[in-house]
């Protein structure tokens, strides 16, 4: 599938959720380059899981897995505060809500997995980033998405 989109610019699925919040689809993950080909979200999982306690990383594991099935069945929410919404940034990226806070050596995190449901893949629900931020950090968000919609434009590049 990498390659697929002809270089041109990845337009998302309308209405925005439509695949995570209704007719469901099938997860891919956006891959970084070089011989490991390794996939972007779970090695940030794996980062995060050593900033927090083993049962949060439980719990956040658990409910990733959980999300994600529910969005290949269709069966997230969409909308402000709900499971899935658009990031206004980087129209391109959906962010599903993970968890609200997990502690850290730092404080607490909130945790959202960033992806996109391109209109050119029939049922493709495509995972690009995993990130977790300060409760209140906008700018941190921001750049997650941003980061998250360029690894989504060099998938089909």
């Amino acid at each position: 599938m990498p390659g697929s989109g002809g270089g041109r610019e990845v337009e998302l699925a309308e209405p925005a959720g439509v695949r995570s919040c209704d007719t469901g689809g099938a997860w891919d993950a956006c891959r970084g380059p070089g011989a490991r080909n390794s996939n972007y979200w779970m090695a940030e999982y794996e980062a995060m899981r050593r900033l927090c306690s083993e049962a949060d990383g439980r719990l956040v594991k658990a409910e990733l897995r959980s999300k994600m099935k529910r969005a290949e069945a269709g069966g997230l929410v969409f909308g402000k505060d709900r499971d899935v919404n658009r990031m206004n940034v980087c129209p391109i990226v959906l962010e599903i809500r993970i968890r609200k806070n997990i502690g850290t050596d730092d404080g607490d995190r909130v945790i959202r997995l960033y992806f996109s449901e391109p209109a050119h893949v029939d049922g493709l629900l495509l995972a690009s980033k995993l990130g977790y931020k300060h409760p209140l950090g906008r700018e941190e968000q921001d750049a997650h998405a941003l980061e998250a919609g360029t690894r989504i434009q060099t998938f089909f590049a």
